[in-house]
């Protein structure tokens, strides 16, 4: 994985006696807050390319399953979705196709302009999206809406 001052990387050995021992790789973003929200960086896409490397189940979590956890899950499921060239414009009903399996996700509105963020900034990234002046209101708003909201 990329180098990433916010993520804690923990690797656990579960044994119980007489069996398999389990190894479990443990990714820990501390610098996501539970309320308020993770300087719009591309730490979440160093996170998501370092698990999808994984041949064993991941789990996603965070204190709730759904807040921190749904925008996590929503970026990849997105971002699969682009790669198989499936539209997911309408992200009130890529959001729908998460909840089936993840009920809650996404409910509030700061998650969801979060998930909006997270993912233009990575459009940014890869110079797939031009910089119309709408698009920079959005930015200096969302920033100015996370700076009054930081916990």
């Amino acid at each position: 994985m990329k180098e990433e001052p916010d993520i804690t990387i923990n690797t656990l050995a579960i044994t119980e006696v007489g069996k398999k021992q389990h190894v479990v790789k443990h990714y820990n973003w501390e610098s996501w807050p539970e309320r308020g929200f993770p300087d719009p960086s591309l730490t979440i896409f160093n996170l998501i390319c370092a698990i999808r490397n994984s041949k064993k189940p991941i789990v996603v979590h965070c204190s709730d399953g759904v807040g921190r956890s749904g925008v996590f899950v929503a970026i990849e499921y997105i971002l699969q979705k682009l790669v198989r060239g499936e539209n997911c414009a309408d992200l009130v009903e890529v959001i729908k196709e998460i909840r089936n399996q993840r009920a809650m996700a996404i409910t509030t509105s700061p998650k969801y302009i979060l998930l909006n963020r997270l993912l233009l900034q990575f459009l940014q990234e890869l110079n797939l999206v031009d910089m119309s002046q709408r698009l920079l209101e959005f930015i200096d708003d969302y920033d100015a809406y996370a700076r009054k909201h930081k916990v």
